[in-house]
C-alpha cells in the first residue's frame, strides 16, 4: 500500500514538471482617467460669430439680436451704460443662457460704467441678449461668440483706465493670465466724437462699435487671441487724436 501511494506521488510530480505549471499573475486594474475640457495640449480659442453692437436710449433694458448661439461656447458681452448717477448695468439675460457679471469699470468719465459679462458653456439657439439697468439710461451692448477650452470659470483677468486719455491709448495692464490660449476682450468709450473710429495696435483688431441711442457716446470692442501667458494691455489709436477715451479689457480662458 505504501509503495502504491509513493508511485502515485511520483506520477503526479512527473506530470507537473513535464507539462509545466501555469502561474496566474495578479492583474492590476487602474481607475479610468477623466479628461476635463481644456486639459488637452495645444488647446486654442477661435471666433465663431464676430461681435455685433446696438445702441439704446432712455431705456431700462437694451436687447441685442445675435446669430444663434452654439453649444459649449464662450459668449462675451460688453455693456456701456449711462444714467447720470454712476450706476452699473445690473445683468445680461437671454432665453437659454445665464451670464455672469465679470467686472465693471464704474464712474467712467464721472458718470458712466463699462461692464463685461460672459457665459462659459452656452446652450444652442439663443438669438437675443438683453442688458438690464437699474433705471432708464443710454447704453450700448456688444457681443461675440468663441470656442474655447474651458467650460467653467472662464473669466481670468481685467485691466481698465477710468481716468481717460487721448490717442494713442493704453489701458492699465491685466494681472498675468493663467492659461496660454486666451481671448483678450477689449472695449473703449469715446466721450468726445460720435464718428471717431478705433484702430488696434500690437495685435488688436477693431470689431463692432455703436453710438448710444441718445447720441451721447461712442463705444466699441477690439479683440485679440493670444497663445502665451502674460500681463496684457489694450492699445490703439483714435481717428480723432484729441478725443478723451477710456480703454478697458477682460481676458477669457
Amino acid at each position: 500500500m505504501k509503495n502504491f501511494l509513493l508511485l502515485i506521488l511520483l506520477i503526479c510530480c512527473a506530470l507537473a514538471f513535464g507539462q509545466g505549471v501555469t502561474v496566474f499573475k495578479k492583474t492590476t486594474v487602474f481607475p479610468k482617467t477623466t479628461v476635463f475640457p481644456g486639459a488637452a495640449s495645444g488647446a486654442s480659442i477661435s471666433q465663431v460669430n464676430a461681435p455685433v453692437a446696438i445702441g439704446c436710449a432712455s431705456a431700462s433694458s437694451c436687447a441685442l439680436t445675435i446669430t444663434a448661439t452654439g453649444t459649449g461656447h464662450l459668449v462675451a458681452v460688453a455693456v456701456y451704460y449711462f444714467n447720470g448717477s454712476s450706476q452699473n448695468s445690473t445683468s445680461v439675460t437671454s432665453a437659454g443662457n445665464t451670464f455672469a457679471q465679470d467686472f465693471c469699470e464704474a464712474n467712467v468719465s464721472g458718470h458712466a460704467s463699462l461692464c463685461s459679462y460672459s457665459t462659459c458653456n452656452s446652450v444652442s439657439g439663443d438669438t437675443t441678449l438683453t442688458a438690464n439697468f437699474p433705471t432708464a439710461g443710454e447704453a450700448v451692448v456688444i457681443s461675440g461668440e468663441y470656442t474655447h477650452p474651458t467650460t467653467v470659470s472662464c473669466f481670468d483677468q481685467n485691466g481698465g483706465n477710468p481716468t481717460g486719455q487721448n490717442s494713442p491709448f493704453t489701458s492699465f495692464a491685466t494681472g498675468t493670465t493663467t492659461q496660454a490660449a486666451e481671448l483678450l476682450w477689449g472695449f473703449i468709450l469715446d466721450v468726445s466724437t460720435l464718428t471717431a473710429t478705433f484702430t488696434g495696435t500690437n495685435g488688436w483688431t477693431a470689431q463692432a462699435r455703436a453710438i448710444d441711442g441718445a447720441g451721447e457716446y461712442n463705444f466699441g470692442v477690439l479683440t485679440q487671441i493670444v497663445s502665451s501667458t502674460g500681463a496684457y494691455t489694450l492699445t490703439g489709436t483714435v481717428s480723432v487724436p484729441t478725443d478723451a477715451v477710456y480703454p478697458t479689457l477682460a481676458t477669457y480662458k
